[in-house]
């Protein structure tokens, strides 16, 4: 009788062992097919839902625009540099009480 259990036990651990592997195959597979499937979904929806900015379908400035804009700027902030110190020049009135 207890030959037959023992033999019943070491059946039951050599079938328990496979479909250990098997559902951890299956799980691994599973995981391997999800992701598989939410980048192909992701993939999907970067191309077909976001829309680009106006300022990505904008021509792109040449290195001359870009050029010409800093000399603007920089023409702006000497001109505000010179109105600046001839305000600094002008004799504020001293008042005497």
């Amino acid at each position: 009788m207890r030959a037959s259990r023992r033999n019943a036990r070491r059946r039951n651990e050599l079938i328990a062992v496979p479909l250990a592997g098997v559902f951890l195959l299956v799980s691994a597979n599973g995981a391997v097919l999800g992701a598989c499937f939410a980048l192909a979904a992701a993939t999907v929806l970067f191309i077909f839902y976001i829309q680009p900015n106006a300022s990505d379908l904008a021509p792109h400035r040449s290195k001359l625009d870009q050029l010409m804009e800093r000399r603007d700027a920089i023409l702006r902030q000497l001109r505000d540099l010179r109105s600046n110190t001839a305000l600094e020049n002008i004799p504020r009135p001293t008042s005497k009480r």
